[in-house]
């Protein structure tokens, strides 16, 4: 009779590749030699780029599996790249939670802000819990409307990070306050889990991190790190002693 056509690359579905070693690395029969395959690449040999099946020994006396060759494959694609995750909560602030779900989802997925939580900001029916009532009276009655409006906007803004660094340093945690008009680079989750990584092993005793351009800030007391894709004169972080 005709011998039988040689195994094909579809039966690699199923099996196990090898990283180290070879079929004949595998015991039988504590292994199911069927189990796994063999990539011998041109890493190895230029003139030796094929797979093997493994199976059981064809004499039974033996305590290893064979292999049996396998031609005209692609190599084996790489591995997907494992997707960054950042080891700590965010929370998003906006004046419109509901209407921007969607939008931080989307942004939660592609940077891998873990456990995302999308608050309200501190709006200007607000302001009361947190601006004294006379600084309040006085802006009521000093400015024009336009003026008052930009007025209550900043110190919104002010109110949101007040209310956010005060539950962060009541529960002696480690968050990232997003604003929601932010917008994070392709880098965001790589980068910032760098910069935390290199905090916690240079600089134990930080109290804020500025992610982003920072030029023009006026905090005191910070120090500019420059950012490793555009050094010292372009994007950097700053980083905030207490005091600061």
């Amino acid at each position: 009779p005709p011998p039988p056509p040689p195994p094909s690359c579809s039966e690699l579905a199923g099996r196990t590749v090898l990283t180290e070693g070879a079929c004949k690395d595998v015991r039988y029969p504590e292994n199911n030699c069927s189990s796994f395959y063999y990539f011998n690449g041109r890493w190895a040999d230029p003139d030796k780029d094929k797979w093997r099946l493994c199976v059981a020994p064809s004499d039974l006396e033996k305590d290893v599996c064979e292999g049996i060759l396998l031609t005209g494959c692609w190599p084996p694609p790489p591995p997907p790249p494992k997707a960054c995750q950042l080891a700590i909560p965010a929370r998003a602030q906006t004046l419109d939670p509901g209407g921007r779900r969607e939008h931080w989802r989307l942004l939660a997925e592609q940077h891998g802000l873990r456990s995302l939580v999308v608050e309200r900001a501190v709006g200007p029916a607000e302001l009361w819990q947190y601006v004294p009532a006379g600084v309040l009276h006085s802006l009521n009655s000093t400015l024009v409307p336009k003026a008052l409006k930009q007025a209550h906007k900043m110190l919104g803004i002010w109110a949101t990070n007040l209310r956010f660094l005060a539950s962060v340093a009541a529960s002696n945690a480690t968050a990232i306050f997003i604003e929601d008009d932010a917008s994070l680079q392709p880098s965001f989750c790589a980068g910032t889990t760098a910069a935390l990584r290199h905090l916690r092993s240079s600089s134990p005793s930080w109290t804020l991190l500025f992610l982003g351009h920072c030029g023009g800030t006026r905090v005191r007391n910070c120090t500019r790190i420059p950012s490793p894709q555009r050094g010292e004169e372009g994007r950097a972080r700053c980083l905030c002693r207490g005091g600061a």
